[in-house]
């Protein structure tokens, strides 16, 4: 029997990262011939199609990306090395997520010691929505990853300091940019990050320049190749504009709803603002210029109505926070009844948001020297949660996409059960 304090702190790790595996695996291997599975829809078809035409050797393309282009060319690399398998990319998903419980445990670590970064990894391991989106054919599982990732290289880079670290944050957050381009929103949330005290103003400013440099380095060849393509000076895609009009206009109700009706097929959704801009500008427009015009449209009437755009934002922050998993091709519910594993990942966003609760209130009795407070190395899961609000609130939602939010939300609610 093990029994050095290191030796236990390892094998408590391998058990905890070995169930994250077994229920992942187990869940694919209860729904691999389910609807949405084993057949694609949607989004889903969409990738899949455009990571053939990758693998069949098409990689600079003709059109500026309207959909955010990493997983695609992820998947375009994986079909042309093996083949086009689902499976394969199934497998590979739960691999990455199991190696995204790693980085949130090595995170819960250096941020507040062992024992919260267990629970972390844990409440990870056992996260029901992260189980059912490593099995679907979809980017969120790699951005969880990425952003388990980018929590602990913050971090590393606040508890050493070193440029280099802060230039791989910078990297990391534009990969995560390359998956959901609300990501760049979070830039002014994590510049205070690379404040110190004892680094000064100049600290702060190589700190900063570095992670600024890090994102850069990394948007850089999506920016060029979209320019080359005649897109303009976009660093992602051209539908932030679009976006930014559907969840902020005279009709819009916090949910998805397309600029015209009944047209959900993505093609359809990449060519409708186009026609649509230019059509009431008169003239043929570049992608970025047609981001432009409806992130126009959007602020005027925000400015307009600024009682109504601020009902419209209340709305939308409560749906962010709903314990409903808010659907969009693929039902989360529906799935989980035909999956015994689903049903095994017990942990769910309302058990969750409310330990989170507690462990933001063990912050606040930390100035009164309580022993269990939350350590100011938190700092950026706090940080992280507050920016992917804002970012995600600001445009439309499905419960999707509050997935980048819960590694840092997994770190507050791992406070209290540490403690217990």
């Amino acid at each position: 029997m093990p029994s050095s304090p290191g030796q236990r702190r390892r094998l408590r790790l391998i058990a905890v990262l070995a169930l994250a595996l077994l229920v992942r695996l187990g869940h694919w291997w209860a729904v691999r011939e389910a609807p949405f599975v084993a057949s694609l829809a949607v989004d889903a078809e969409e990738y899949d199609a455009w990571a053939r035409r990758l693998a069949a050797g098409d990689w600079l393309g003709e059109e500026t990306f309207f959909q955010a282009p990493l997983y695609p060319y992820l998947l375009g690399g994986l079909y042309r090395a093996v083949g086009r398998h689902l499976g394969a990319v199934y497998l590979l998903q739960i691999l990455a997520a199991v190696a995204g419980c790693w980085a949130l445990y090595r995170a819960g670590r250096t941020m507040a010691g062992e024992r919260v970064g267990l629970a972390a990894a844990a409440l990870f391991a056992l996260y029901g929505p992260f189980v059912f989106y490593d099995v679907q054919l979809a980017k969120e599982s790699l951005a969880v990853t990425a952003v388990c990732f980018l929590l602990w290289t913050l971090a590393a880079a606040r508890a050493g300091g070193r440029a280099a670290l802060w230039l791989a944050a910078g990297a990391l957050l534009g990969l995560l940019a390359l998956l959901r381009e609300n990501a760049l929103l979070l830039v002014p949330f994590l510049l205070p990050l690379a404040w110190s005290r004892a680094g000064g103003r100049a600290g702060f400013a190589r700190r900063a320049a570095a992670l600024l440099l890090g994102l850069a380095l990394a948007l850089a060849p999506v920016a060029l190749r979209n320019r080359a393509v005649g897109g303009g000076a976009l660093p992602t895609t051209f539908q932030g504009g679009v976006n930014l009009w559907i969840g902020n206009n005279p009709d819009a109700d916090g949910t998805y709803r397309p600029l015209v009706p009944g047209r959900l097929v993505p093609a359809l959704e990449r060519r409708a603002p186009v026609a649509l801009a230019e059509r009431a500008a008169g003239r043929r427009l570049t992608p970025a210029e047609v981001s432009g015009f409806w992130a126009r449209r959007a602020l005027a009437w925000a400015a307009e109505r600024p009682a109504d755009a601020l009902r419209l934002q209340l709305r939308k922050l409560a749906m962010f926070w709903s314990w409903y998993e808010w659907p969009d091709a693929v039902d989360y519910y529906y799935l989980r009844r035909l999956s015994p594993p689903l049903w095994l990942a017990f942990v769910e966003f309302g058990a969750v948001s409310l330990l989170a609760l507690i462990g933001l209130a063990l912050w606040m009795t930390r100035r009164r020297g309580t022993s269990a407070a939350l350590p100011p190395a938190l700092a950026p899961a706090l940080l992280w949660i507050i920016g992917w609000t804002a970012a995600t609130v600001v445009f439309f939602l499905f419960s999707r996409y509050r997935l980048p939010a819960m590694p840092a939300v997994l770190l507050l609610a791992a406070l209290p059960l540490a403690a217990a």
